[in-house]
């Protein structure tokens, strides 16, 4: 047991916060009056609180996204319903903010923005998916250089080529995408490789 100097009650050690930096290892106060001062400093000085905790979400992106991510997983039964209620009447509000954050987005990530398209593409289509393809590993993996053509690509302007397109049953993963430019890839379009170099026996695949 451990007495409380704030709310001078003797309580169980385990309504008291861990502190390292005490003798005993544990805070002086409660959990419940600890937990009144940081509600009565946030009401007195929302701005401080809020700077804060901007810097601090900053600092920690990632911990932050995994943190988001893991709870929506485990909570999604209750998470969904708040969604489809709350974010229509956020995006009515907030709708040129909204679509200012989109544009700056689809700037500054243009590989990731075509990644998600060709999965959901790919999701649409029924194939299968082996989930986001990251398309800095692909084309590092195939040395910038189009598969079609053997011809080097622009870095920033080249396509995903399903080598056995999704119509015909392709699988949208790492072993059947290659770097390709957008003409060849229009060129091939639902072909199997077979059939758009039909003078081609065997294909010689560019070294990795």
């Amino acid at each position: 047991m451990k007495f409380c100097p704030k709310c001078k009650v003797e309580k169980d050690l385990s309504e008291f916060y861990k502190n390292k930096n005490t003798k005993s290892g544990l805070a002086s106060w409660c959990k419940d009056c600890d937990k009144k001062k940081v509600a009565a400093y946030q009401l007195a000085h929302p701005d401080r609180v809020l700077k804060a905790s901007r810097e601090w979400k900053d600092r920690n992106r990632e911990v932050v996204n995994e943190y988001a991510r893991d709870y929506y997983w485990e909570n999604r039964g209750e998470v969904i319903p708040k969604q489809r209620v709350y974010y229509p009447s956020y995006q009515m509000s907030h709708a040129e903010e909204l679509r200012e954050y989109q544009r700056n987005y689809k700037k500054l990530n243009p590989d990731k923005i075509n990644a998600q398209c060709s999965k959901r593409r790919a999701i649409k289509m029924g194939a299968r998916v082996e989930g986001i393809l990251d398309r800095e590993l692909i084309f590092d993996r195939d040395h910038g250089v189009c598969y079609l053509c053997g011809n080097f690509v622009n870095p920033n302007n080249w396509v995903e080529e399903h080598v056995v397109p999704l119509f015909r049953g392709g699988s949208h993963s790492y072993d059947n995408v290659k770097v390709a430019h957008p003409l060849c890839n229009s060129r091939k379009g639902r072909k199997l490789l077979a059939e758009y170099l039909p003078e081609i026996v065997e294909v010689v695949e560019v070294p990795v």
